[in-house]
């Protein structure tokens, strides 16, 4: 049941904003023992915070008309080895050029999967862009792909776009998607809400608009009910997961 092609999805694929970043180096030095160069890890291009974190390459062979397409479409691919243990295969994009569409993309979030999002902030913005992007890069792989099993694991809300964007358009590969600890979940335990005592009466959706963070709430449980495979990293995420998420 081993994919041919694996793709590592994160908004913290060399950019460290949380703790997802140190799960995802704890199993680079093994996906790369067992895939080599079928894995690929995929994060956001932030000149800053790639410095000393990723040393870039000329496109890899069998990428330049993807890169090029992609290119003309406002999306900039950097390819090169994420510096961490195993030193992964790793493609970091340029979503800059593409925010200018984000109402766009917000209204086929809205049709297909009734995200209301168009008032959202940039924190949520950025993110979901950035994970359309990789969406529109993982429907250009076409003959690179042909024939082979190819998964894209996707880590977080953050990245959940990928997901919704490979679904949408009918793209041929397997999803993954982990949640280590759920939107709601989070904002519910900030306000000192005894979530686990009052987990089988809350009505998630109000909650989410109450605590303000209805997009990605909602973001976050589209993702999880469009990927191939949910995942959460404890049985207790998983209980929380079924009630908020739906799955």
């Amino acid at each position: 049941m081993k994919p041919d092609l694996c793709f590592e999805i994160s908004w913290e694929v060399c950019n460290k904003v949380g703790g997802i970043s140190t799960v995802l180096i704890s199993k680079t030095h093994e996906m790369t023992n067992i895939y080599h160069d079928n894995y690929t890890c995929v994060g956001p291009y932030f000149h800053e915070n790639a410095l000393g974190e990723f040393d870039e390459e000329p496109p890899w062979t069998g990428w330049q008309d993807i890169s090029a397409s992609l290119k003309k479409q406002g999306i900039l691919l950097h390819f090169g080895k994420w510096l961490v243990k195993g030193e992964p295969r790793t493609i970091l994009i340029d979503f800059q050029n593409l925010l200018g569409k984000a109402n766009d993309i917000k209204t086929q979030l809205w049709n297909a999967y009734h995200i209301d999002s168009l008032n959202a902030p940039n924190d949520f913005t950025e993110p979901v862009i950035w994970s359309w992007a990789v969406g529109m890069m993982l429907g250009e792989l076409g003959a690179l792909t042909s024939g082979k099993k190819v998964v894209a694991h996707v880590h977080e809300w953050l990245s959940g776009g990928a997901i919704l964007y490979s679904k949408l358009k009918q793209i041929n590969l397997g999803t993954v998607f982990t949640t280590h600890a759920t939107v709601l979940g989070r904002a519910l335990a900030s306000a000192q809400k005894d979530l686990y005592n009052i987990l089988d009466t809350i009505d998630p959706e109000k909650e989410a608009y109450a605590h303000g963070v209805a997009a990605k709430h909602q973001l976050e449980r589209a993702t999880a009910q469009a990927a191939t495979v949910f995942t959460t990293v404890s049985d207790i995420t998983g209980l929380e997961a079924e009630k908020l998420l739906k799955r």
